[in-house]
């Protein structure tokens, strides 16, 4: 996402650093969200809570951009797939990204169609795109722990609903019909032996 694009949308947790007046030897940034943030943030991952967040960011200069590494720490109050209850998931990941102004490539269906999904894949894992002297490592550290959280939580144990609640035994729609109706009256079923016989006697 571009600067400009960032700057178009009202962000839960932004931190600009300008990429000019780093040190050469790179700096640290600590990112620790306030409690009306977090509130924010499970909101945007829709998800119960997010309990408490922290990021250590290390950002060096190089010469086209910002090499960023980081460790991310976070509890987060998840709902389990399978039985929906609440549940707590830990994070405590790592990771390491270039931002480069000299590259410029997107993922876009005119890439696709350009080079196709192999070539395209292959353009993608270098260097991300970068515009200007600002970058957004608030934005980038939300971004971050969003793609390390467990896209199916699943609570240890948890029964699913379907198990707990399920009908087991099929059920036609002629079953349906038979509780609510006499069963001569029931398309599809035999009239009772009893009543055939009558039948017959009248003939």
């Amino acid at each position: 996402m571009s600067e400009n694009e960032l700057a178009e949308i009202e962000l839960e947790f932004s931190h600009l650093i300008e990429i000019s007046i780093l040190p050469e030897e790179g700096r640290l940034f600590v990112l620790e969200p306030d409690k009306l943030t977090l509130k924010k943030l499970a909101i945007r991952y829709a998800i119960p809570k997010v309990a408490d967040l922290r990021a250590d960011i290390f950002a060096v200069p190089t010469s086209n951009g910002v090499r960023i590494s980081g460790n991310i720490k976070a509890n987060l109050v998840r709902e389990c797939v399978a039985s929906l209850e609440e549940m707590e998931e830990s994070v405590d990941s790592h990771f390491e990204l270039t931002f480069d102004r000299t590259v410029d490539q997107e993922l876009s269906p005119e890439l696709l169609e350009e080079h196709g999904i192999e070539k395209t894949l292959e353009l993608l894992e270098g260097p991300e795109p970068l515009e200007g002297d600002n970058i957004d490592i608030g934005e980038l550290m939300v971004q971050q722990l969003s793609l390390t959280m467990d896209p199916f939580p699943r609570k240890e144990g948890a029964i699913a609903l379907s198990e707990v609640y399920g009908n087991d035994v099929e059920t036609s729609p002629f079953d349906v019909l038979k509780s609510v109706l006499p069963d001569e009256t029931v398309p599809g079923q035999p009239v009772k032996e009893a009543n055939s016989k009558k039948t017959q006697g009248k003939n």
